[in-house]
């Protein structure tokens, strides 16, 4: 294990010096995967392989790859799924690659629905051949759920899902994700599907029967399709996306065949966006990114009605297959923070299908904006000074109204903003993450803002399940604290920040740089604005009591305060405005703690802070952020270790 121990990055490119006797091993077990899963397993994977095997030789007590050889020949029955597991990948997310779902709203139902109503079964059935844990699954599930409904009411549909890896299928079988992977899902698809954990593993959610019923799995190895093998039924539509890119030629090429072989002659197979069959010469064509097709359609065998209603599903501009929509969504992004703007601009690029068209900075200039240029959506923030996004929407937002996606800090479940928003008319709602990862979240953001246009016009359950909704307080907010920084040209920022703040409170100590001279008359200024009791004292509390503020001299007590109530201690620190190179180095002492710093626009304050800052927001979103951070206890060991086990059994939340 001496040379297993060093590895830790389990990227396809990380390369580490191993021995001759660990190569030898490595070389038996890329074999043994290609053997079993078709998987290609090259020379430079061997880090990846070397990393992920280094839990399983612990959990078996061995030494080395060597051992394991040698334990897996002896055991083979037994440790061929788990060797499947550990080395095939697992990466996927709900609706990924969204374009594919856009088209098969746009052409694919369209198109097949009238053969399914001819048929006696009126069932439209799918196969998702390479299923890994599920979320792709329920994607199409929650999908098919909402448009059929709204398309054919009397239709059904079927998912069939196979994948390799038998663990992978046990997970998919079961339905439990964490709650924040469904947070991604557009809205209006997540419904009433999903039924949320309690206790200890609340942080996770089960696919209720209403998905599941539709949905049924089983292991299932692409190398091992021929004619006559299961399934040897005929599909609509087959997804089989992002694996062809761990096969050879002529393994993509005998695949491919066989999914075709089991594709119905009017159905469509979907492979992964970066992936294509344009270089094996089969007899299909290409209707859209990635989708394939037999070449000889049948359009012919449909009866007249079957051709009218078709007609009346496909809109005219999309007629022609292959053909798309080339008109941007204009958007207009309101927010007050200027870094947001720009961002926005980035991922709501003209490239990606979107134009900004304007931009506001609170809600009295969005409407105006609103009336002004005519945009088809909006993104919108929730905190922002003279109107909220809230107080928008409870003024302006009405019949014949934009749709509007929130943007926003605020956490999705929290009942008083998130809630409110949605029941105001908000389509979609996306947690706004920080500053620096925000562009991570473009894929997320359009997907959004797509799917509140495709239906914004159609009924759809845009009830967030009230159970995933919850007010928070502060608990034990003795044992936390509040650290602020701030100029003394700050105070009216201040003074607001004290307003949004609800409930009981941990203790707040107020670090005022360079008015020494000015701090009690600050103090009393202060407290007589906000209507708080704030004290200035030259030394440190003995203890922090909740809902107390303390304004401090920075110099002469900031390294005692870190040191008295710095370790073991919930901290918030925010930082308003710039500050000095000395309160930047000094705040380092923070660095596990909350940071919260000042969006200044391009100006960007405190950059010795930037680094290690939990975000970068305008200071109207400092005091819900701070909430949130400061509202969540630590998880327990013991709660994840009951979530292991509960994952390892597979019971339902």
């Amino acid at each position: 294990m001496k040379n297993l121990k060093k590895v830790k990055d389990i990227s396809f490119d990380f390369e580490v010096n191993f021995s001759e006797s660990d190569q030898i091993a490595l070389k038996k077990l890329s074999s043994l995967a290609q053997e079993l899963t078709g998987v290609q397993l090259i020379e430079r994977h061997q880090s990846m392989i070397a990393s992920r095997l280094i839990k399983r030789l612990s959990q078996l007590e061995l030494d080395s790859l060597s051992d394991y050889v040698d334990y897996f020949y002896a055991n083979r029955k037994n440790e061929s799924p788990k060797l499947v597991s550990l080395l095939t990948t697992h990466h996927t997310y709900f609706f990924r690659e969204f374009s594919h779902f856009e088209f098969i709203q746009n052409k694919v139902l369209p198109t097949l629905i009238p053969t399914i109503k001819a048929r006696s079964e009126k069932k439209l059935r799918i196969w998702v051949a390479a299923c890994s844990r599920g979320q792709e699954v329920y994607s199409l599930a929650m999908f098919l759920d909402f448009h059929l409904k709204r398309l054919e009411s009397n239709l059904q549909y079927e998912i069939y899902a196979t994948d390799v890896d038998s663990e992978s299928v046990t997970i998919a079988k079961n339905g439990v994700y964490l709650r924040k992977e469904l947070k991604e899902v557009p809205l209006n698809f997540i419904g009433d599907h999903w039924a949320k954990g309690t206790g200890e593993i609340e942080a996770y959610v089960k696919a209720k029967t209403s998905l599941r019923n539709h949905c049924k799995f089983q292991i299932g190895n692409l190398l091992e399709l021929k004619p006559g093998s299961q399934p040897n039924e005929k599909f609509d539509i087959i997804f089989c996306r992002n694996v062809f890119i761990y096969f050879s030629f002529d393994q993509i090429k005998s695949i491919s065949q066989e999914l075709l072989a089991r594709l119905s002659s009017e159905g469509y197979l979907f492979i992964g966006i970066s992936e294509s069959l344009s270089t094996l010469k089969l007899p299909i064509i290409s209707p859209g990114p990635s989708v394939y097709r037999h070449n000889a359609q049948h359009d012919a065998t449909l009866n007249g009605k079957a051709i009218e209603l078709r007609k009346q599903l496909i809109p005219s501009s999309q007629s022609k297959p292959g053909s798309v929509v080339t008109k941007n969504l204009r958007v207009l992004c309101v927010d007050d923070s200027p870094s947001i703007l720009t961002l926005m601009k980035q991922i709501l690029s003209k490239e990606n299908g979107f134009e900004v068209i304007g931009t506001a900075k609170n809600g009295i200039e969005a409407y105006k904006q609103v009336q002004a240029l005519k945009p088809d959506i909006l993104t919108l923030d929730i905190h922002m000074p003279e109107q909220t996004g809230i107080e928008y929407l409870e003024k302006n937002f009405k019949f014949g109204h934009p749709p509007v996606v929130m943007v926003t800090s605020v956490s999705r479940e929290n009942a008083d903003l998130a809630g409110k928003a949605l029941s105001l008319g908000a389509a979609d709602y996306v947690e706004k993450p920080a500053l620096t990862n925000l562009l991570e979240r473009g894929e997320e953001i359009r997907n959004k803002l797509r799917c509140a246009i495709l239906s914004f016009s159609q009924p759809s359950r845009l009830n967030l399940d009230q159970s995933f909704q919850v007010k928070k307080s502060i608990t034990n907010p003795d044992s936390k604290l509040r650290v602020i920084t701030l100029p003394l040209s700050s105070r009216t920022k201040l003074k607001a920040f004290f307003k949004d703040l609800k409930g009981s409170q941990p203790h707040s100590i107020l670090f005022i740089e360079g008015a020494k001279d000015a701090l009690t008359a600050f103090a009393e200024v202060l407290s007589s604005e906000t209507g708080r009791i704030i004290n200035y004292s030259k030394n440190i509390p003995s203890e922090l009591k909740s809902n107390e503020i303390t304004i401090l001299d920075f110099s002469s007590s900031v390294q005692k305060l870190w040191e008295k109530y710095g370790k073991g201690r919930k901290i918030s620190v925010i930082v308003f405005g710039d500050v000095s190179q000395r309160v930047s180095e000094k705040l380092l002492l923070f660095q596990n703690s909350q940071l919260l710093l000042e969006d200044l626009g391009s100006g960007m304050g405190a950059k010795a802070l930037m680094e290690i800052a939990s975000d970068v927001v305008p200071t109207t979103s400092f005091a819900y952020l701070s909430t949130e951070f400061l509202v969540q206890d630590q998880i327990t060991n013991e709660s994840l270790q009951l979530f292991e086990k509960q994952s390892k059994d597979r019971k339902a939340v």
